[in-house]
């Protein structure tokens, strides 16, 4: 693959990479993103929980977040990126993977 160039320069603080995780984790918020859920049912006797946030204008465009290890889609960095896209067209669709909703799994298994 080849290597991008650019000359984007980080504002000073965050030009360390763990002061930016932490700031998206546990300092920044977000507000004003109304999400809707959907519960997809698996044919396995599960579900994963869908989350989704529309744009204002009408869209053709789909935007499918997918949160970090242990996070899920009511993180900042989340609904921060589904805020953005909504702004610009794009309805968000953040999927919650297994046991990541706020709500246990019907399998151990999962």
């Amino acid at each position: 693959m080849p290597l991008i160039t650019s000359d984007y320069n980080p504002p000073f603080p965050f030009k360390n990479g763990h002061v930016a995780t932490f700031f998206s984790g546990l300092v920044r918020k977000v507000d004003g993103v109304v999400q809707e859920r959907e519960r997809i049912r698996l044919t396995d006797g599960d579900f994963l929980d869908l989350d989704w946030s529309f744009s204002s204008k009408a869209s053709n465009k789909v935007m499918i977040l997918l949160h970090g290890l242990e996070g899920h889609a009511q993180r900042p960095y989340i609904t921060g990126s589904a805020k953005l896209g909504n702004f610009n067209g794009y309805d968000a669709c953040a999927v919650n993977f297994r046991g990541c909703s706020g709500e246990m799994n019907n399998l151990y298994r999962s």
